[in-house]
């Protein structure tokens, strides 16, 4: 019985997270000694990316090192995510991410990432946004993160065709920017946006203003938090009658 689902093909990880707590809660009911890392590849997981598979296990803000051949992409860093700090999520239930061949195809279309500009992320990621996450400072991590979104929504746009794969999501993230929110942008390939707060009040606050601003269009939006402690796997035991 599955009481509540990620959205799937919305850029938040639904594929890896649920393939992830089946197959541990597989391996738990079998007496099977493994973790996420060991069951991922079983269930051809990790290939691009290993954000998911860390998430699962450790919770947190984490970084990888990007995929190598045959290895699952190493863990870098992983950080608490500030406890104050709200993540404002802007959904499309009528657009959906790219997954599986589409993405594969999509990302083999690409050109190569300029090697400057790699230089310059890899600077603000590890010089900037880092530090301020672990510093909880608030301004500095946003700015960060707001150039980096805004470097790869320009690096995919011929494929989604613009910065953002929901017009609408992205009409919504361009007013939040015009009000002076720096900290945004799109989760994975989309079409789900995010919008980071400070706080509870002025994530709720945030929430409200979007709600008031948006007219009905298949549009909704949610009030999130960080979450610093990995999946947990619970066993019951049900009598038989």
């Amino acid at each position: 019985h599955i009481e509540e689902a990620i959205p799937p093909h919305a850029g938040l990880g639904s594929g890896t997270q649920l393939a992830l707590a089946v197959g541990s809660a597989f391996a738990v009911l079998e007496g099977l000694s493994l973790d996420p890392q060991e069951i991922a590849p079983r269930l051809g997981r990790g290939l691009r990316s290993g954000i998911g598979i860390a998430t699962f296990a450790q919770g947190g803000a984490v970084l990888d090192g990007g995929p190598r051949e045959g290895r699952l992409p190493q863990l870098i860093s992983r950080l608490p995510f500030p406890a104050e700090w709200r993540v404002l999520l802007i959904f499309d239930a009528t657009s959906s991410g790219l997954a599986g061949a589409s993405e594969t195809t999509a990302f083999n279309s690409l050109p190569d990432f300029p090697e400057s500009k790699t230089d310059e992320l890899y600077r603000r990621i590890m010089q900037g946004a880092l530090p301020a996450l672990a510093e909880a400072d608030f301004k500095t991590f946003c700015e960060h993160v707001g150039y980096l979104q805004a470097c790869m929504g320009a690096y995919f746009a011929p494929l989604q065709g613009g910065p953002y794969a929901s017009q609408r999501v992205g009409e919504v993230l361009d007013w939040l920017r015009s009000e002076g929110v720096i900290g945004l942008g799109q989760s994975s390939w989309g079409p789900t946006g995010f919008a980071f707060a400070a706080s509870a009040a002025e994530g709720e606050a945030l929430l409200g203003r979007v709600r008031a601003r948006v007219q009905p269009s298949g549009l909704s939006f949610a009030l999130a938090q960080g979450r610093n402690e990995g999946a947990k796997i619970e066993t019951s035991a049900r009598e038989i009658q």
